[in-house]
């Protein structure tokens, strides 16, 4: 395990069972009770659990995520995948964390 930016970076995902409603919904019930689950695939309970994010439509999205080691997995039954972190320098030059998609799903080189 490599450490980037004082985050432990972990190169590929585990294999994951699917990420569906019911199972976000009772993160999220786990989560509002003070439970701090631990990252499937990196083990790290530090900034790990289940999110929400309105969509343009209204819906909202609904996923799992690990800002230790960029694990995502969206709620909808799909792969998990890993996001890579990219510092944005504003005009202001204060620095601005953003999480970007990589293109590597579980099983994948």
């Amino acid at each position: 395990m490599r450490s980037i930016l004082g985050q432990h970076w972990v190169p590929s995902l585990k294999k994951h069972e699917p990420y569906t409603e019911p199972k976000w919904h009772g993160d999220e019930v786990r989560r509002l009770a003070g439970h701090r689950p631990a990252c499937p695939d990196c083990g790290s309970d530090q900034d790990f659990g289940p999110r929400h994010h309105s969509r343009p439509d209204g819906s909202e999205r609904h996923y799992r995520a690990c800002k230790a080691c960029g694990f995502w997995h969206e709620a909808d039954g799909s792969p998990a995948y890993r996001v890579w972190l990219a510092l944005t320098i504003a005009r202001s030059l204060s620095a601005r964390p953003n999480w970007w998609p990589r293109a590597r799903h579980a099983g994948s080189v």
